[in-house]
């Protein structure tokens, strides 16, 4: 049996008293979740956070629910995989059989169930929040096998007894943002009412262009991504109906970057339409309040009581993004009757970062970037109770997978090649800026990422 040392912590989310404490805990099953089962009657369902499955149908849902079923299945096989992703040959093709048309198909769907979803998500407990993936869909496996995955198996799923929250960036920088995005828009087709996917600054196409994911999917389907009906367009168009925010409980405030300085109350999210192409330079309210949510951090120290300046994040030069403070954060708690601030956007040594008991940033790729950080990668789990807790997977000492894409690659590829992706100027410059840097005390040189 094998065991994984966490550092965990609890939140009351009544009192917000924190409470450390240290222990074990196996890669494997959980916990037994038939405690968590209970007799309701028929007329309280509606008050349950419980799943229900299908039912009773008319002809035509019973058609259109195996349609969809169909729809999902060769993406189930070819990417649920968490009892069997180490037997991967490294670099393998796991689209095999998946063709352009079901791609489509399956981004039609799911953009129709996100058009009906609210921009700011209200979820219940318990619920498991991810933090970046950015493309390392093996490390997303090696989640879902030691923690239990998102599906009806009663050995290793759990979808019936809880639900899921990604917080963004699922592509860009590493070699399986396909396999990611179409694993996780198959999740979400097949359990709408419990996988919810927020948006990361990487969902834009400005950004996903530069930085891998547009490079993939030419390389994978061998496609033209300019074409408005190439698979690369396709899912960015979808990419622009994700909510923004999710709050759970009422309490807990889910964005995939932070609050900005703009942003009053998580009211105004709800004032901002979808499809949205975020605006790099806006120059409307709820513009800058998007940039914000996507692209805003909190200043590395806990004592950086104002707002400080972000050149780091500003790739573009556009003097819109910001680090918030400690001041900015506790008084948008406190006028928003919120406890607890969950985001992403910066890879943090230990997978998981807490700062002033009031912000936790969770990151989930670990040994982020080519330079091997070295860091962890961790998920939350947040029990019925309210409970926070961090479950950490370590870097993998050595893998002949290749986990980034070589940005660099397609730029040589113009020279010789009648296809590539095209890549003006100032894309290149862009192409060469260094990986987010964990999250850590200022350094005397500071230099620009994504």
């Amino acid at each position: 049996m094998i065991f994984i040392f966490e550092n965990s912590f609890l939140f009351n989310l009544q009192g917000l008293n924190l409470k450390k404490f240290l222990f074990f805990v196996t890669y494997g099953p959980e916990e037994d979740i038939t405690n968590q089962v209970k007799k309701v009657p028929i007329d309280k369902l509606q008050d349950e956070h419980k799943k229900l499955g299908a039912g009773f149908q008319d002809p035509n849902s019973q058609n259109k629910s195996q349609f969809l079923d169909q729809l999902c299945q060769p993406f189930v096989q070819n990417l649920l995989i968490p009892k069997d992703y180490q037997s991967i040959p490294p670099n393998s093709n796991l689209l095999t059989g998946i063709r352009k048309d079901m791609i489509i198909k399956l981004c039609d769907e799911v953009q129709r169930i996100l058009d009906k979803e609210p921009i700011v998500l209200k979820l219940r407990r318990p619920i498991k929040i991810y933090g970046n993936l950015n493309g390392q869909f093996l490390d997303l496996m090696r989640f879902f096998d030691h923690f239990k995955a998102p599906y009806d198996n009663l050995y290793n799923g759990d979808i019936d007894s809880q639900d899921y929250l990604f917080l963004g960036d699922y592509v860009d920088r590493g070699t399986r943002s396909l396999e990611i995005v179409l694993l996780l828009f198959t999740l979400k087709l097949k359990y709408s009412d419990q996988i919810h996917l927020l948006r990361g600054h990487h969902e834009d196409a400005k950004i996903n262009k530069i930085y891998g994911f547009a490079d993939e999917c030419f390389i994978k389907f061998a496609e033209d991504i300019m074409d408005p009906n190439s698979i690369y367009q396709r899912i960015n168009r979808v990419f622009q109906y994700l909510p923004l925010a999710a709050v759970i409980e009422d309490k807990i405030l889910c964005v995939h970057g932070g609050i900005g300085q703009t942003m009053r109350t998580v009211d105004e999210i709800e004032l901002i339409q979808r499809p949205l192409e975020i605006v790099h330079d806006p120059k409307t309210y709820q513009q800058k309040i998007a940039l914000e949510l996507l692209w805003s951090d909190p200043c590395l120290s806990e004592d950086e009581l104002e707002n400080q300046p972000n050149p780091e994040r500003d790739i573009f030069q556009n003097r819109q993004i910001i680090r918030f403070g400690t001041n900015r954060v506790s008084k948008f708690l406190q006028e928003n009757n919120l406890n607890i601030i969950i985001r992403s956007h910066e890879p943090t040594l230990e997978g998981f970062e807490r700062q002033n008991n009031n912000v936790i940033t969770v990151f989930s790729c670990p040994d982020y970037g080519t330079n091997s950080q070295n860091n962890k990668g961790s998920m939350l789990t947040i029990s019925k109770r309210g409970e926070i807790i961090p479950k950490v997977i370590l870097p993998v000492n050595s893998t002949s997978e290749s986990r980034w894409i070589d940005l660099e690659e397609p730029i040589q590829r113009k020279k010789g090649f009648a296809k590539y992706v095209v890549i003006d100027n100032d894309e290149q410059q862009y192409r060469k800026r260094q990986f987010t840097p964990l999250r850590s005390k200022k350094s005397s040189s500071q230099k620009q990422f994504t």
